[in-house]
């Protein structure tokens, strides 16, 4: 009789285990399934997550499981406040955190979700390695009259490539120092792994890098290569340690240098016609030595030693691409600049010195006009300096003047709400691609009138 209550209570004792064991497993499964429809950011996924482990090991206790089951109300209920754990309660619902009260609609968090995503991927960002490209391009076609279309696509991959290393490897660097801890759109608090964030980043660069190898080989000029990887460099410095040269207020000049005076220069370079020639050049060059075999006398240097700067004079860079430089380059460090307005808490809380930490809403609002303004009295004096055409104002006039006036209405208009201010950035990218393409549109025509 006694090892039958002992083999009885055995068993109601791995019943009721098994019942915790289950419950707590629906909890987590309902618990992870909020979390995929609900925009949470890593911290606060981690922060539920806690709560939950806490509250299944407190009540989790031999000290429950030994009291009879008849005599204790089900734990579920306890924990639920009288649910059914086959029910979720509305303060499961972790749309804006625990207890937050009605859920949420399931499309309007898969919405809300999907709007963090496209800002934390920047589809607009992309521009800023696309427009010189373009610039670039448009320049040689006005100076010599040909379209490298095979050439200009692959920079183009390439260029996008970079600027996808430079947009994840940077949410990777902040996520270390935690100036992005409430940001949601970052892409390390969306993915809640950091290690990925940086190594499909380190993947972008290695696919950016290649490609540019492949379609500046065969212009045999070590300018290109140079400035090309000096504007790589000068994206990591920007946020990549030891450096991390923009929380000592340096990023805007970096990023100027990057895109304007070194990548709009390098890509009008590596398109011009000439380089199809110096290819001819290096492989005729070869073939000669090779059929002079054991009569040539001397070290035999390696081929891209030699071919380069004996066989073509290289193409110098025209005033008119160091002019398009200065203006792509403008533009774009606006783009950074108007991205600092609605974070200025957060940068000087990290300990980052950003131009807006520096001068405030209220001057940077001034400094923002004044910039954009610049931009369009350096084009004209540019064009009264004979280095731009004067065809190209009429389309930078006509098509990137509404642009520009938005931006700097609405800087004005929020100033006073900096958290306001964050989608400025987004008005700051249609102006640069606004100019970028009334640039390119303006070239093109020059073109066709010089015919």
């Amino acid at each position: 009789m006694t090892g039958q209550s002992k083999c009885t209570g055995r068993a109601q004792l791995h019943g009721l285990q098994q019942q915790h064991i289950h419950f707590y497993k629906q909890r987590r499964r309902r618990f992870r399934a909020c979390l995929r429809k609900s925009p949470l950011t890593s911290w606060q996924q981690h922060h539920h997550h806690h709560l939950l482990c806490a509250s299944s090991s407190s009540n989790h206790g031999r000290d429950s499981i030994h009291q009879s089951p008849s005599l204790q109300q089900p734990q579920h209920e306890q924990l639920a406040g009288g649910h059914s754990s086959a029910e979720p309660m509305e303060s499961e619902e972790p749309g804006n955190g625990v207890g937050a009260g009605p859920k949420q609609d399931p499309a309007e968090a898969a919405a809300q979700r999907r709007a963090l995503w496209m800002r934390a991927i920047k589809p607009p960002m992309y521009s800023v390695g696309y427009i010189p490209v373009l610039v670039g391009a448009a320049a040689v076609f006005l100076e010599t009259g040909t379209v490298p279309f095979s050439r200009i696509l692959g920079l183009l991959a390439a260029a996008i490539s970079i600027i996808a290393w430079l947009n994840l490897s940077n949410d990777a660097f902040d996520a270390a120092t935690g100036v992005d801890a409430t940001k949601p759109e970052s892409v390390v608090n969306l993915t809640g792994n950091r290690p990925l964030v940086f190594w499909l980043s380190v993947a972008f660069l290695v696919v950016g890098v290649s490609l540019l190898g492949h379609f500046i080989s065969s212009t045999a000029d070590m300018r290109v290569a140079a400035m090309l990887a000096l504007s790589i460099a000068c994206g990591y410095m920007y946020q990549g340690p030891p450096f991390r040269l923009s929380y000592k207020g340096l990023g805007e000049p970096l990023c100027f240098l990057a895109f304007g005076p070194s990548a709009t220069p390098a890509f009008y370079l590596a398109l011009q016609p000439a380089a199809s020639q110096a290819a001819v050049g290096v492989a005729a060059t070869a073939a000669a030595t090779a059929a002079a075999g054991n009569a040539a006398v001397g070290p035999q240097w390696p081929s891209w030693l030699t071919s380069t700067a004996a066989q073509l004079p290289l193409p110098p860079v025209s005033s008119l691409a160091w002019g398009l430089s200065l203006l792509v380059g403008a533009s774009t460090t606006t783009i950074l600049f108007t991205s600092h307005f609605h974070q200025i808490d957060g940068d000087r809380a990290a300990g980052k010195s950003s131009p807006l930490v520096q001068l405030g809403v209220e001057r940077g609002v001034s400094v923002l006009t004044a910039s954009v303004v610049g931009v369009y009295l350096l084009a004209a004096a540019l064009a009264a300096c004979g280095v731009l055409p004067a065809l190209v104002l009429g389309p930078v006039l006509l098509l990137s003047l509404g642009p520009a006036k938005g931006v700097v209405d609405y800087a004005v208009t929020h100033k006073q709400d900096p958290p306001r201010l964050a989608p400025l950035k987004r008005f700051a990218c249609m102006w640069h691609i606004a100019l970028g393409c009334s640039l390119v549109l303006g070239l093109v025509t020059a073109r066709f009138c010089r015919l």
